[in-house]
């Protein structure tokens, strides 16, 4: 579902458009979360608290999930399965379904350019973004790279090299996703 769909949808009574897409994995599953599913909560360990700007907008932070803290911007884009955040108006955190496994997402293309452009709208209303991931090597660059393309009209390839220049991990990220970057 789009960004700006997920953004304001609202279930009764009280449920936020995280909690129907738990309900409906969890039906399409037959009731289990499944080993990959995107319900429940993810336990990642020690990850970086560093977090460095977009290389073409500074208004975006790229870090790990350990960066994940209040105060360090206005709006977050999560990459992967993170607990509500309490600090935040709920829609201004975006959660984003993008698998870190090679071949694993059904419209990857979609998924990526949709989490752009929900940083592009965030960033449209004045917000800071933290874009992040488990550790900022495969979802948070490959994404970071489609957003500068959007903002600079350079190829997402060229953006993705400016991006990793500056992420202090060194690590390329997973061939099937960066693949997408050049179709």
């Amino acid at each position: 579902m789009p960004f700006g769909y997920r953004r304001v949808l609202h279930g009764w009574p009280g449920l936020r458009g995280r909690d129907l897409a738990e309900l409906a994995l969890r039906t399409a599953r037959g009731g289990e979360a499944g080993s990959d599913g995107w319900t429940g909560i993810a336990s990642y360990g020690a990850s970086s608290k560093h977090v460095v700007p977009h290389p073409d907008d500074s208004g975006v932070l790229l870090g790990a999930v350990g960066s994940l803290q209040p105060g360090v911007a206005e709006s977050v884009v999560s990459l992967c399965r993170v607990e509500p955040l309490s600090w935040l108006a709920p829609e201004d955190h975006v959660e984003v379904h993008l698998v870190d496994r090679e071949d694993a997402n059904n419209d990857l293309r979609h998924t990526i350019t949709d989490a752009a452009l929900a940083v592009q709208q965030l960033r449209a209303e004045g917000k800071t973004v933290l874009l992040h991931c488990v550790h900022a090597q495969t979802r948070t660059p490959v994404v970071a790279a489609a957003y500068g393309a959007l903002v600079t009209g350079t190829s997402e390839v060229e953006s993705l090299r400016r991006v990793q220049a500056v992420l202090p991990s060194g690590r390329s990220p997973r061939a099937s996703i960066v693949a997408m970057l050049s179709s």
